[in-house]
């Protein structure tokens, strides 16, 4: 192992500005190895080129947004997966269930949402071969919805790129004699879209990174102990944190403190690391290809666990 570990916790209040006052002074200081942390994009991309500049190691953990490693930042690496892959796996994985079936594309104007319905359309053109026309409804979900004419009692499929607000105020305008079928990223995937859609006996598919409660546990040794120590599971980014602290001390270990650059190496070299939930493998980009997961389908409007996605 490595001597004289010692972890220090920051809060960025989930602010942009925030995020990078700490990030200075964290650079500043000079006695950080390496930064584990960054929740969501919006604060992990402005501090990304901060630790970028000092060359120093950040392991995002919940950040989705790809161009957190899409801009040439080389000391970034993200433990999740990007809202484009989580979107193409998603499709990828339920496609089989809708052959035959109309489909249509729809966001809700912002970079998510319309990156999510990006990637359905992409992956409904690889798997179909047809191209997918994707339609901006604005954030307040009142734009042409542009059914096309089917027949009564007919089957079709909304896929959806936005959060939950916007994908109840469009599936309520959706016509009641076709039965739809309803499939989004993490944004929607949530109890009261389950609700609705029970509400209006539509069916719901959805993937989220966030482990909900019908979730299976996964038996991990860090699960056991945190629960045991706190009486309840651990919550959605405890075991990635957990991982990639660990990760980083027996990397490390076998490099040295100071050897940052040989670290990030053996990092992207391709490599596979056991996690809590599984594998862990950085690509060059410093994503990790195996990161995990999970399709949920509602069921009396409840969001019930399907499969992982990875």
């Amino acid at each position: 192992g490595v001597p004289n570990i010692k972890l220090d916790v920051f809060d960025d209040r989930g602010d942009a500005r925030t995020a990078q006052d700490v990030a200075h002074a964290i650079v500043r200081s000079g006695k950080y190895a390496a930064v584990v942390g960054g929740i969501n994009s919006g604060t992990a991309i402005p501090s990304a080129h901060i630790f970028e500049q000092a060359t120093l190691i950040n392991m995002s953990l919940g950040a989705t947004n790809p161009l957190l490693t899409r801009s040439g930042h080389r000391w970034t690496l993200r433990m999740s997966m990007d809202d484009d892959q989580l979107a193409r796996d998603t499709y990828r994985v339920s496609q089989d269930r809708f052959l035959g079936q109309p489909a249509l594309f729809i966001h809700d104007g912002t970079f998510y949402g319309e990156l999510t319905a990006n990637g359905f359309a992409s992956a409904h053109h690889a798997f179909k071969g047809e191209i997918a026309h994707v339609k901006n409804l604005g954030i307040e979900g009142d734009g042409d919805l542009q059914i096309p004419p089917l027949s009564r009692g007919a089957a079709a499929v909304l896929y959806l790129g936005g959060m939950d607000k916007f994908a109840i105020k469009v599936i309520d305008r959706l016509p009641r004699y076709i039965h739809w079928t309803i499939v989004s990223g993490d944004g929607a995937c949530s109890e009261p879209m389950a609700q609705e859609t029970a509400r209006l006996h539509m069916a719901l598919v959805c993937a989220s990174q966030e482990r909900k409660a019908s979730v299976p546990p996964s038996g991990s040794a860090f699960e056991q102990a945190y629960k045991a120590q706190f009486g309840q599971q651990p919550g959605q980014m405890a075991q990635a944190a957990f991982d990639a602290v660990a990760l980083l001390v027996e990397t490390f270990g076998k490099q040295g403190r100071s050897a940052s650059s040989a670290v990030l190496s053996q990092l992207k070299s391709g490599g596979t690391f056991a996690g809590g939930e599984g594998q862990i493998t950085f690509d060059t980009r410093g994503d990790n290809a195996l990161a995990p997961a999970y399709l949920y389908e509602a069921d009396k409007g409840v969001l019930m666990f399907k499969r992982r996605l990875r």
